[in-house]
């Protein structure tokens, strides 16, 4: 394929083995960048002053870590809210605050799971549930001990950390096999766990209540029947995304009454897409995949799923359009971006172009029309084995897809 050209500025020099890394190693938001470091701990850095800072408290490296989602409503003074969880069983939750250049991660929760992850093929994940920026609770969700168990924990912000007693154990099942990935829906109302049989399955959080979590009903199973499932994403409401073979087989999958944004009693694949590469070596490609929204026509926001390899110089963004009458989702076009330095992990966000020639987007698809409102693009934090930069995507890269439709 040919690889098109990212914009690309250094946020630090740091070495690393090129390790497999199946969960986020760092975490972006509008206020901070973070990745983890030898040790189990995880660099602060401040986007506005560049103030840094150390978070201790992991036995050995950060297996994932995430942002909790900023609701139009948050209060601003409590911090920024972030969770990680190490192999070694430890969870964690922080509100960040940054007072006259001094960096303040206050510890809200601390937790451990029955049992460490050991296993290569395992990696605990950790996600906050999105539309509960409102409150002073909020909802952490964790797969810990080798995919074994699924908890639920209530988060306070303001308070004293609260240990490991204030959660929920969700029940699953010996039949689906150890859990290896995790996901909320974008409004929040689904939570979606992907196993180890190749079984997906999706629980109503709809009545959840994230001051008292209880343990979210079963709606559906989705069994994409291969053992090789490593991922399950929300791509919008009601649609969901699987990644098998390392995730270089991507498949698309639809509930019933995904026009009404439910839980849905079922869901039935519509698109596939195969993007080659595994077995190729002895190695075989396995991709670090994201979700995230790119511009769309009139200021929408459409979603998009960021792949990456750390055996290959290339970074792979597939984008995906609404079905008729904003059910749905079906692939649309696929770009490659050719990067010096092969990427380990990376967090993808949405940032503003200030015409400096390093910002901008990956631009509208064939039949979208131009993107309105404010610009914005595709930036990409990346760790890689030498460094840890900032991948800016300008609208010119993307305009002749390597695949379309």
């Amino acid at each position: 394929l040919t690889k098109q050209a990212v914009a690309s500025s250094t946020i630090t020099l740091y070495h690393r083995e090129a390790q497999l890394h199946l969960g986020s190693i760092v975490a972006v938001n509008d206020s901070y960048i973070c990745y983890a470091i030898k040790g189990g701990v995880i660099r602060v850095i401040h986007r506005v002053d560049a103030t840094r800072s150390l978070i201790h408290g992991f036995a050995s490296m950060v297996a994932d870590m995430a942002f909790a989602p900023v609701g139009a409503d948050a209060d601003a003074g409590a911090g920024d809210l972030l969770a990680a969880v190490g192999n070694d069983g430890n969870v964690y939750a922080w509100a960040l605050t940054n007072t006259d250049g001094a960096l303040d991660p206050a510890v809200l929760l601390h937790g451990r799971a029955v049992a460490p992850t050991e296993s290569l093929e395992r990696c605990d994940r950790v996600a906050w549930r999105p539309g509960e920026g409102g409150g002073a609770a909020r909802t952490l969700a964790t797969v810990t001990s080798e995919g074994s168990e699924l908890r639920l924990w209530s988060v306070i912000s303001g308070g004293a950390a609260r240990e490991s007693g204030h959660f929920i154990a969700v029940p699953g099942s010996d039949a689906d096999g150890p859990m290896v990935d995790l996901a909320f829906s974008p409004d929040g109302m689904c939570l979606a766990t992907a196993c180890a049989t190749g079984v997906v399955v999706v629980r109503d959080c709809s009545a959840l209540d994230p001051a008292a979590p209880a343990a979210p009903a079963v709606t559906t199973r989705l069994d994409t029947r291969d053992s090789s499932l490593q991922a399950a994403r929300f791509v919008a409401p009601g649609v969901v995304l699987t990644g098998t073979l390392g995730n270089t087989a991507l498949n698309l999958w639809v509930s019933e009454q995904a026009s009404g944004g439910g839980p849905g009693e079922g869901y039935r694949p519509t698109s596939e897409l195969l993007l080659g590469g595994a077995g190729e070596d002895a190695t075989g490609l396995t991709y670090h995949l994201a979700v995230c929204a790119l511009p769309g026509p009139a200021g929408a926001r459409l979603p998009a799923v960021v792949l990456s390899d750390r055996y290959n110089q290339t970074v792979l963004v597939v984008r995906l359009r609404r079905g008729p009458g904003e059910a749905g989702a079906a692939f649309s076009s696929v770009h490659a971006f050719g990067v010096t330095i092969p990427v380990l992990s990376f967090a993808a966000t949405l940032d503003e172009d200030e015409g400096d020639g390093t910002d901008g987007s990956v631009g509208a698809a064939a039949g979208d029309g131009p993107a309105e409102g404010p610009e914005a693009c595709l930036a990409l934090y990346v760790v890689q084995t030498s460094a840890v930069q900032r991948l800016g995507f300008r609208e010119a890269d993307s305009a002749d897809p390597v695949a379309d439709g």
